[in-house]
């Protein structure tokens, strides 16, 4: 049906080849790979700073379950991970960005399951259950990576 209208387009007087250019300028989206690495800095120094800060608060609230050691190495090691995968996107699909965004809301929906699993039984060998500060501020930490990471990638490191 698709190429049967291109067809007719360019019977009927237009250019096919210039039918085809425009649709295919207008499905491509390009990523700035020599971007990329700012982009890892940028979301994962400031997911760094940001949830340390969050874990901060969440320990004066009520004692934080998970040590402040393993926020910043999460956040910074999450971020590179995801800097990985839309290089690689970048390289493989014409829509990188889209199914970039896709796969990041995706992962940060199943990511908000693991502080409530946690409060049931110990993350860590040894560890205790998650009282509600670490469960509410675990949350925060992932929905701030999350947007950090999405914005970084999508608005920082697009050609």
């Amino acid at each position: 049906m698709f190429l049967g209208v291109l067809k007719h387009l360019g019977t009927s007087g237009m250019n096919s080849t210039m039918a085809t250019a425009t649709i295919q300028s207008t499905n491509t989206e390009r990523v700035a790979f020599n971007k990329i690495p700012q982009a890892i800095a940028f979301a994962g120094v400031g997911g760094a700073i940001i949830n340390s800060l969050i874990w901060i608060i969440g320990n004066a609230m009520g004692g934080m379950k998970v040590p402040l050691i393993a926020v910043p190495i999460s956040s910074i090691v999450a971020v590179a991970i995801g800097g990985l995968v839309y290089a690689i996107l970048g390289k493989l699909t014409r829509k990188p960005i889209t199914i970039f965004t896709v796969i990041s809301i995706i992962f940060l929906v199943f990511m908000a399951f693991g502080p409530y699993s946690a409060m049931q039984n110990s993350p860590m060998p040894g560890g205790e259950p998650f009282n509600m500060a670490t469960f509410v501020s675990t949350e925060l930490m992932h929905i701030v990576s999350g947007a950090l990471t999405i914005y970084a990638f999508t608005r920082r490191a697009r050609a």
